[in-house]
């Protein structure tokens, strides 16, 4: 094993595979509305304190209401859906309090561990970032809580109040800024905090200024699908150690002077989901894939190897104890574990789920500070804490959320159709049911009268059309095509027709993946139940709609162009806008992580200038 040091480098070095993974991350940037929207508000100051002490003035108040006479309220809701749980899971260093983020959510939720009662929610406002969940950090005295919000910044709560306290925010004019905010780490005297997105930057706490930049090209793909990217805060916070391009060499910082301290070169031409650790000791240890077998290494003079087990997959989720006691590895809904240091085998955990996107589903892990704890989330499972040592689960976080979408009002103004679930009856503020008996692992889309619901599954590639005042099925639409699933549906306006995007082969996709270049796009007749006619789409679209007379079919894509279809021929009519991307060379199978071992040439990239156009339009 050689170790090397050199310079600091601002060279944007990527392997193939680095490459592939990082435009895959262009491309979902480009797919989001309001890339650069303006700066949310703060978050007004919640004066009533966590509630952590001394809940009795809340049951007196509760007590009071229930005396006054009924009016129509809204209700607060707690916890996640039935699909999308907690992607990001961080505890407080004191292990009392547990921090969940979710995909595609600037909502950070926090939570009572002892009991599991949902404490507080913090808004970074609008979409945070291009990830799965914005990354989060506490401050070693658990004063603060720092989360990456939207336009290349941070934002910083005070925990206790719930106030916000400062937003740190980086500059807006290059590619890389537009991604977001990848890392965030305190210090351990909790005076400065470190963040890395276009650079690395490093923030005074006390007065919350800028007190060091280092510039940087470096970029974790693993922390937009849920991971840390492959960097790692030393205790002191004087060293930053990461993982430079496609997983085989890593490099540490000296904070202090801004250079390269020092260079390690790994045994192996490409090391898959590479995580990193400075242990409670100050040794640092890094755990990566090579050919679908977990190795954790031991860097701290000259790197030792070890052989943990085969895995399924060569991107798993890998994540390390903050005291680097012990490795995770998350396949599927099975946590596996172990003591890093001498490659003992703890208990697994096998996490509950809905059990409706098992294939390309996944669960989400955090550690406690003393790794006595880990917590789990992710899609299709509610947030549970668990033994490390033993794999009993010892809490699950209480509430479960019934969300709102394709929001709309009946003919008569009379009632409010609010998702798949309920309706609500505006004369009185009474919530009912859509459906007489609605389903946990279906998600449905209401019609725009109400009268009709469409209730699919990422799992199956049949929609069930039920009668909401009867519960009663009245069609079922299903196409011939094995292992497809249903991604999104589409009502016409006057309920007689619906459009159906369909997924690709959830065998060939994992959880963190981009969106497949290929669309199936179907129309089918409700009165009949009979498929119409299929679009032929070289992408997914963003949004379909149809127009008033139901007779033309709008799609947008996902690189912005629009389109106008012929629904009674299924032809395009025309195309309303063009793409930057439209003269890009075909990416092979965008829907899955490449495979390593058979590496392709580069895809043409598209000129940039028209991306920074569309992206600033």
């Amino acid at each position: 094993m050689e170790e090397t040091i050199t310079n600091s480098q601002r060279v944007f070095v990527f392997s193939t595979m680095s490459r592939r993974i990082t435009l895959a991350v262009v491309l979902a940037s480009l797919c989001l509305t309001n890339a650069f929207s303006q700066t949310p508000s703060p978050t007004p100051s919640d004066k009533r304190g966590l509630g952590l002490e001394d809940n009795s003035t809340n049951s007196s108040q509760t007590d009071q209401s229930k005396s006054r006479e009924a009016k129509p309220e809204l209700v607060l809701q707690t916890g996640y859906n039935n699909f999308f749980g907690a992607t990001r899971l961080i505890f407080s260093p004191d292990g009392r309090l547990l921090a969940t983020a979710t995909f595609r959510s600037s909502t950070i939720k926090l939570w009572e561990t002892a009991t599991g009662r949902e404490l507080r929610d913090l808004s970074t406002g609008g979409q945070n970032t291009n990830s799965l969940a914005p990354v989060i950090a506490f401050s070693r005295d658990g004063r603060f809580l720092a989360s990456a919000a939207g336009n290349n910044s941070v934002k910083v709560w005070d925990v206790t109040t719930g106030g916000e306290v400062q937003t740190l925010s980086g500059p807006q004019a290059s590619f890389m800024a537009a991604l977001g905010v990848s890392f965030i780490a305190f210090s351990a005297d909790g005076k400065r905090l470190v963040t890395m997105s276009d650079a690395l930057r490093i923030w005074d706490v006390p007065s919350w200024r800028e007190i060091k930049t280092v510039e940087t090209a470096s970029l974790g793909p693993s922390s937009f699908t849920g991971g840390q990217g492959g960097i790692a805060l030393s205790g002191d916070g004087n060293q930053l150690a990461r993982v430079e391009g496609g997983g085989s060499k890593i490099t540490v910082l000296d904070l202090i002077t801004g250079r390269e301290a020092r260079s390690i070169n790994l045994p192996h031409d490409l090391i898959d989901s590479l995580e990193l650790c400075f242990a409670s000791d100050g040794r640092l240890l890094a755990a990566g894939i090579v050919e679908k077998r977990l190795k954790v290494w031991d860097l701290t003079a000259k790197p030792s190897e070890r052989d943990l087990t085969p895995t399924t997959h060569d991107y798993s989720k890998i994540q390390f104890s903050p005291d680097g006691q012990f490795v995770a590895l998350a396949e599927g809904y099975t946590v596996k574990a172990w003591e890093a240091a001498t490659g003992r085998a703890l208990t697994p955990l096998n996490i509950p789920n809905l059990g409706v996107i098992s294939e390309a589903g996944g669960v989400f892990l955090g550690f406690s500070n003393d790794g006595k704890r880990v917590a789990t989330g992710g899609f299709g499972t509610q947030t549970f804490v668990w033994d490390t040592e033993t794999g009993k689960q010892v809490q699950q976080m209480k509430g479960r959320s019934n969300p709102s979408y394709s929001v709309s009002f009946n003919v008569d103004g009379t009632q409010l159709i609010s998702g798949g679930r309920t309706r609500w009856d505006l004369r009185t503020g009474r919530g009912l049911r859509l459906t007489p008996a609605p389903s946990e692992k279906l998600f449905g889309i209401p019609s725009p009268d109400g009268k009709l619901v469409a209730m699919f599954a990422p799992n199956s590639s049949a929609i069930v059309i039920l009668e909401t005042t009867t519960g009663r099925t009245l069609q079922t639409l299903a196409r011939t095509a094995p292992g497809i699933g249903v991604e999104r549906v589409y009502f016409s306006p006057d309920g007689h027709s619906l459009v159906a995007v369909y997924m690709q082969n959830l065998a060939s996709q994992s959880i963190g993946s981009m969106p497949a270049t290929q669309s199936d796009v179907k129309i089918w007749d409700l009165n009949s139940g009979r498929e119409l006619q299929t679009l032929t789409l070289g992408a997914a679209p963003n949004q379909v709609g149809f127009s008033a007379d139901g007779r033309v079919l709008a799609t947008v894509g996902g690189q912005g162009e629009v389109a106008l279809w012929d629904v009674a021929s299924g032809n395009r009519l025309r195309n309303l806008t063009s793409s930057p991307m439209a003269n890009m060379t075909p990416l092979p199978n965008l829907g899955s992580m490449p495979n390593p071992r058979s590496r392709g040439s580069m895809p043409t990239m598209p000129n940039m200038a028209d991306i920074s156009a569309m992206m600033t339009n």
